[in-house]
């Protein structure tokens, strides 16, 4: 069957819609919308927690000359009412050269896993050696507090050795 200018893209079967093929299309719409605004079932919604999310801290660690690790946990008090049940929490973190977080060098997300207590892990990289930077989490409408980013140096500045050959030999004591 060869389509004419009259048909669109709605014959998908060679027949003409009719007035309850709309409304069948119609309902079909209209309850996606409604299910998207109930809880556990909207994608990329914005969680509202009952307490701070962050009263476990946050954290920053294992510094390589261009990044970091950054983690933290989503307190289970404030899961509770969140209307979360079993669902990954998505959360933000923001890398800054300042703490009030006016020059912004980095943004990302990472998801807090149920499976894993809802804690959340990410890997910076793209950071300059040497230089202080601040962090933190976002999770929903809460903001964790900053803190800062430990520094690795590209190369050691110094070599430090200590020999304790001679101590059986009785040549050192305690004092």
């Amino acid at each position: 069957m060869s389509k004419t200018s009259e048909q669109h893209w709605f014959d998908l079967f060679g027949k003409r819609p009719t007035r309850r093929d709309f409304l069948r299309v119609g309902a079909n719409v209209t309850g996606l919308v409604a299910v998207g605004g109930l809880p556990g079932c909207g994608f990329g919604r914005r969680v509202r927690f009952g307490s701070d999310p962050f009263i476990l801290g946050v954290g920053s660690g294992d510094p390589t000359p261009d990044g970091v690790v950054l983690w933290g946990r989503i307190a289970p008090s404030a899961l509770q009412g969140a209307g979360i049940g079993s669902d990954a929490i998505q959360v933000s973190w923001e890398i800054a050269e300042d703490d009030n977080f006016a020059r912004i060098v980095q943004t990302g997300t990472a998801d807090a896993l149920p499976s894993l207590g809802y804690s959340v892990h990410a890997e910076v990289n793209g950071l300059l050696p040497g230089r202080d930077y601040f962090y933190r989490l976002i999770a929903g409408d809460d903001v964790s507090p900053h803190g800062t980013c430990p520094r690795r140096r590209e190369r050691p500045t110094r070599l430090r050795l200590y020999l304790l050959s001679a101590l059986r030999a009785g040549l050192l004591h305690r004092t």
